[in-house]
């Protein structure tokens, strides 16, 4: 259904107009476009980021998009008109929903998670109804009963300089509030990513980190992507400024929890992570331990 797709740009083949994804009003939103350049209009709009297009429908002049409105955490699927009217959520499990969607959205695929719920596999009509369940959870519920886990938690905190920074943090298996566990910050942080969703938690690193009694933390630092243009490009022209602050003033506010303890913190990452791993102990020194 598209001729071309360039990440951000969209050229249906039966449409003399195209789409595009710009931040021009400080988020990220979707533009119709004739092909002289002249808007056509701006068919989203609010304080949330359009992640991508889905599919789009010529013929009832319907969009299909994914965006983070519930929360920058989350990822659920729209349909609107073209004229930006008749919006309407098609995912209302709470959670990260990942979707394919058939052409001109006749029906999707929706695989969806949450902290406190493992992935589920939906098929759905264009309108947001179920058809068939595709893959449940039950299996997973039962491993859960048989064996310890350690669920991931949301967390938010605002820094010094009254950004607010959303997180998770992974406690200890044998977790107890009276103890106090050493951290571990495990981040990438990079320019338009994301580590941070509300999705079930599944890395086998971070359970045998909570094993060993660690907790484990991460958080979307400024620079990250999906909550809005200033947020994202305030890094611009000065990589690792931002990053390490908030990364540093994370840990210090769970180090201020008396389950933290603050002599023990650690900071570790891979590719961007490892280039932020070395800022954030050479800006914010004694923060992490050598």
């Amino acid at each position: 259904f598209f001729a071309g797709e360039l990440h951000l740009f969209y050229f249906p083949e039966e449409m003399d107009s195209f789409f595009w994804i710009s931040d021009r009003d400080d988020y990220s939103h979707v533009y119709q476009y004739d092909y002289e350049g002249n808007v056509l209009g701006q068919i989203t709009s609010g304080e949330y980021d359009v992640i991508s297009v889905k599919a789009i429908d010529p013929k009832k002049k319907t969009l299909y998009y994914l965006s983070c409105e519930v929360s920058p955490m989350e990822r659920n699927l729209y349909s609107v008109k073209f004229n930006g009217k008749s919006k309407k959520q098609l995912t209302s499990s709470e959670g990260n929903h990942r979707v394919n969607v058939a052409p001109e959205g006749r029906y999707f695929i929706d695989s969806y998670s949450s902290t406190t719920t493992p992935s589920t596999v939906d098929l759905r009509g264009g309108n947001g109804q179920l058809i068939k369940n595709l893959a449940g959870h039950a299996r997973a519920l039962e491993h859960l009963e048989k064996y310890e886990y350690a669920p991931r938690e949301l967390f938010s905190f605002t820094t010094s300089d009254g950004q607010e920074i959303d997180g998770f943090l992974i406690k200890p298996m044998d977790f107890n509030p009276d103890k106090s566990y050493p951290l571990l910050m495990d981040v990438y942080g990079g320019p338009g990513s994301q580590g941070v969703y509300n999705t079930f938690e599944t890395n086998g690193w971070h359970q045998y980190l909570a094993q060993q009694g660690y907790i484990v933390a991460n958080v979307n630092n400024r620079g990250t992507g999906n909550y809005g243009r200033d947020f994202m490009e305030v890094v611009y022209g000065e990589l690792g400024k931002w990053e390490a602050q908030d990364f540093a003033e994370t840990a210090q506010w769970l180090a201020s929890h008396p389950w933290v303890d603050g002599d023990r913190m650690a900071i570790m990452g891979t590719s961007y992570g490892g280039f932020m791993t070395l800022a954030s102990m050479l800006r914010h020194p004694g923060v992490f331990a050598l």
